[in-house]
């Protein structure tokens, strides 16, 4: 819960999950990472100890120069050769974010949790170009689920699901990019919402109490999602912490509507997906996750019903978009972890 409300000073809840990155690092003194990323079969070297001046390539490339970059040389690693391996079912599910934290752990290990999820925001939002919020990246840095306020990036743990519910992953496999997507729009949407309300900065708009003067209805509504979001993230707490799945499952379904109607970020096949995922037995509730505009829903689903129900899901979705959407169930992480193995 809580999308799109991190770089507003909002409240957010993100489970870290066990899909990720995996990196294997064999240092040594050449002053160059020499970088394979089996997910797109290419091979690539970076300079360490240069300041980065290049022109964008507008792929992986861009979040490998992002890393370094931002940390500045300080603490880095001499060189070497890295191997990345990222598992299939974690695209669109922040995986740039667990990209960028995992390559500043492996070239930077001595660096804190949180010294890694700062360093990778700043790696996304000043030399990709991104404006992300710091939800991923505390997320996967810290692991388990987390009640986050962004704010001050105060956060409180929050309980696994009772045994009896999981949560499922219902990838569109509609692929985005977020420098190219309507990510950015959002956030200058915000930024001028900030400055039409007077605030001296765009984290304080969670703490907006009645609705001000704005210059457009499209500005309102995007207002209100932030706050009505915002304000579910701490209802849903409650609802795990009293074990209340249904009101859950309910929330879910609300915040899905206000990033559909109010946010504007989902599509024809998040949709589609979510509005199937909620007529099956045994889900109590479906939205999108993530930035939107493609990429995964998610379901809150009674455990042992996805096999009766997953057939009916995909074979609907690929009738109408030609494509066979990724349906899997998945476990929390206990987030970043570094292990130093033997020469």
């Amino acid at each position: 819960m809580g999308d799109h409300t991190d770089y507003c000073g909002g409240k957010c809840m993100p489970f870290a999950i066990t899909y990720g990155t995996e990196f294997w690092l064999r240092t040594n003194e050449s002053g160059v990472l020499e970088v394979y990323t089996d997910r797109f079969k290419e091979r690539d070297s970076f300079p360490l100890n240069v300041p980065v001046s290049r022109k964008k390539s507008l792929d992986w490339r861009d979040y490998v120069y992002g890393v370094i970059s931002a940390l500045g040389g300080e603490k880095i690693i001499t060189g070497g050769q890295l191997y990345v391996k990222q598992s299939i079912a974690s695209a669109g599910l922040a995986s740039s974010a667990s990209f960028c934290a995992g390559l500043a752990k492996a070239i930077c290990p001595e660096l804190s949790l949180i010294e890694i999820a700062e360093i990778s925001r700043k790696a996304e939002k000043q030399y990709v170009g991104v404006m992300c919020g710091p939800m991923d990246q505390l997320s996967i840095c810290l692991g388990g689920g987390l009640q986050l306020s962004s704010s001050d990036l105060t956060y409180k743990t929050v309980a696994p699901l009772d045994s009896k519910y999981r949560i499922v992953i219902l990838d569109t496999m509609v692929s985005r990019s977020l420098v190219s997507s309507g990510y950015n729009e959002r956030y200058e949407e915000m930024l001028e919402v900030s400055q039409l309300a007077g605030l001296g900065r765009m984290e304080e708009i969670v703490d907006i109490i009645e609705m001000p003067e704005l210059s457009s209805e499209i500005l309102s509504r995007r207002l209100r999602h932030v706050l009505s979001e915002s304000e579910r993230v701490d209802k849903a707490a409650d609802a795990i912490s009293s074990e209340s799945w249904k009101d859950l499952g309910r929330l879910m379904n609300e915040s899905h509507e206000s990033l559909r109607n109010d946010y504007q970020v989902s599509c024809p096949e998040l949709d589609e997906i979510v509005e199937l995922a909620r007529e099956q037995n045994g889900v109590l509730g479906a939205r999108l996750t993530g930035a939107g505009f493609g990429g995964c829903a998610i379901a809150l689903s009674k455990t042992g019903s996805v096999e009766r129900w997953r057939g009916i899901v995909e074979k609907t979705y690929k009738k109408r978009f030609g494509m066979v959407p990724m349906i899997y169930e998945i476990e929390m992480s206990e987030g970043l972890q570094l292990t130093r193995l033997a020469s």
